[in-house]
């Protein structure tokens, strides 16, 4: 899955920016992975499921940082 259109949108011209998003996305998907953890099968697909995204999102991010923060300059 890629998410290259949302990061296409997002204003990281900082680096403090760059490092906030990425740790707030790496927070809320063990944020969710831990509500996982205390609830019923289904709920615990959805919440697993946002989680990959959010890891997924950070790591596209994290690849594309040299070229996000580059723009911003």
């Amino acid at each position: 899955m890629t998410h290259s259109r949302f990061i296409a949108r997002l204003d990281l011209s900082g680096a403090e920016r760059f490092g906030t998003l990425l740790g707030a996305l790496d927070d809320y998907a063990a944020q969710l992975h831990s509500a996982a953890l205390d609830v019923d099968d289904r709920d615990r697909v959805e919440l697993e499921r946002a989680a990959v995204v959010a890891r997924e999102l950070a790591a596209e991010l994290r690849l594309q940082q040299p070229a996000l923060e580059g723009d911003g300059s």
